[in-house]
């Protein structure tokens, strides 16, 4: 078993967080901040007694830092519990915790022995609500990949702010991304206030705007503003005043990657199909009415079912449109050796399912494991279900496909992070994107992910440009 010695870019992260209550560690995948963390709650648990509670995307809260503590002889003996769904007893109507078993519950929550407990984003708000008071049980708290919390009104960003500032026997909480500069500015207040309670940045949203923002889009109508860009007069006070908070290292990569894009037609009915949606998305976009907004996610998602092969119709039932992207992963497989597909649609999984009788989910029991010893030929993930903390893929493969592209530049880069990462032994990583010509596939992978323009610019912008003079 492997025994953890921080490298630089790591000790800097251990100087930076052992004197702070509060911190940001920043860093992409594969730079220690796991080890990092741990470290100093271990010298926490020492120094003050209590457990340490890791709230974490799904996947690697139920099996992610378990894994990654067993892997370490500096950690492998502390035992760790994931808190899920079924250890609430929630109703079955309101998604609530039940009164009537409310203190059962809190008992048996409470009892668990494990030095190290975690639990989903999801799950967050109702253990902090349940745990809450003289009781609460946990000395460090580490949040990892704070951009679930950077909405500041959301009820996870309420619970991680009164285990910041409200919650008595709290000693530390560390926060943790690979992912923390966002596409809206506003998104860096909510991580801002959990260290320093606003000082740096401002104790609230309003001030937050008025000192280092500036309106984006507005309503010339109403005067209403729908987004915010940086202050060029103050970024770089912002900049200076953030690394106060916060640090970030870099990761060293010891492989190249190489994309290859792959280009595939839809059939002339499937066109016909994507371009009467994209007209109406269109409509949608030029009006600038924020009302309808939902309306065009809808149909934003659309396009991308219709790109990819399959489109839900108003009752929720499955359409196939074409199966151009399946017969050119057809063709690729063969040339490839283990594969690691990302998809965004749950039909795309239950479509490569059945049609290879290899493939495994990544969220399925020692999938990951099981993938890492070469015994899976592909491994299929969801975006969001793999984009973070999964670890050791990179000791089996060098080969992404890209079946679906995900609309989040972050989410993009946190999934081939978890095989373009130190430990890759092949000297490039190719990443294979399965693109339909003229859709939105173009539109996110050339212009979304690169940060040339949002989706609704990069729409209108393809369409502007295809326009005859």
């Amino acid at each position: 078993m492997r025994t953890w010695s921080p490298r630089p870019g790591q000790q800097a992260l251990l100087d930076f967080s052992r004197p702070r209550k509060r911190s940001l560690l920043l860093g992409k995948p594969g730079s220690g901040k796991s080890m990092v963390a741990m470290t100093v709650a271990m010298d926490d648990m020492i120094s003050h007694g209590g457990k340490t509670l890791i709230v974490a995307p799904s996947l690697p809260a139920r099996i992610g830092w378990a894994r990654e503590l067993g892997s370490w002889a500096d950690t492998a003996f502390l035992s760790v519990r994931a808190t899920l769904a079924p250890d609430f007893g929630f109703e079955r109507a309101t998604g609530r915790l039940a009164v009537s078993l409310r203190q059962e519950t809190r008992k048996r929550i409470l009892s668990f022995p494990e030095a190290v407990h975690t639990v989903p984003w999801h799950l967050f708000w109702h253990l902090v609500e349940l745990l809450q008071g003289k009781a609460w049980p946990y000395t460090t708290v580490i949040l990892d990949e704070i951009t679930y919390c950077q909405n500041h009104q959301s009820e996870v960003y309420a619970a991680a702010k009164h285990l910041s500032w409200g919650q008595p026997g709290v000693q530390r909480i560390q926060m943790l991304s690979g992912t923390l500069v966002p596409e809206d500015p506003e998104q860096l207040f909510a991580p801002a206030y959990l260290v320093d309670k606003g000082a740096a940045l401002g104790t609230g949203i309003t001030k937050f705007r008025e000192n280092w923002l500036l309106p984006d889009k507005v309503d010339k109508r109403s005067g209403q503003v729908y987004s915010y860009r940086v202050n060029p007069a103050t970024q770089d006070e912002l900049v200076r005043r953030f690394a106060t908070m916060a640090l970030s290292v870099p990761t060293p990569n010891d492989c190249d990657v190489v994309v290859n894009d792959i280009f595939v037609d839809m059939p002339a009915e499937a066109r016909r199909s994507y371009r009467e949606i994209k007209r109406q998305l269109i409509t949608l976009l030029e009006t600038g009415v924020t009302i309808e907004a939902a309306n065009a996610a809808v149909l934003t998602g659309k396009l991308l079912q219709i790109a990819s092969g399959v489109c839900y119709d108003s009752d929720g039932v499955e359409r196939a449109v074409h199966d151009s992207k399946f017969e050119a992963l057809d063709e690729l497989l063969p040339h490839l050796g283990p594969v690691l597909l990302f998809f965004v649609h749950r039909h795309t999984r239950e479509q490569l399912l059945a049609l290879y009788p290899g493939a495994v989910d990544v969220r399925e029991p020692r999938a990951v494991e099981r993938f890492s010893r070469g015994e899976i030929p592909l491994l299929l993930a969801q975006w969001q279900s793999a984009a973070h903390g999964i670890d050791t893929l990179q000791f089996a493969c060098s080969d992404v496909v890209v079946f679906t592209p995900p609309f989040a530049a972050g989410v993009y880069e946190q999934g081939l992070a978890r095989i373009v990462r130190p430990g890759q032994k092949a000297a490039a990583v190719t990443v294979h994107r399965l693109l339909t010509e003229r859709t939105i596939d173009e539109d996110i992978v050339y212009q979304v992910i690169p940060g040339k323009n949002s989706m609704s610019e990069s729409i209108l912008r393809s369409t502007y440009e295809s326009q005859p003079p």
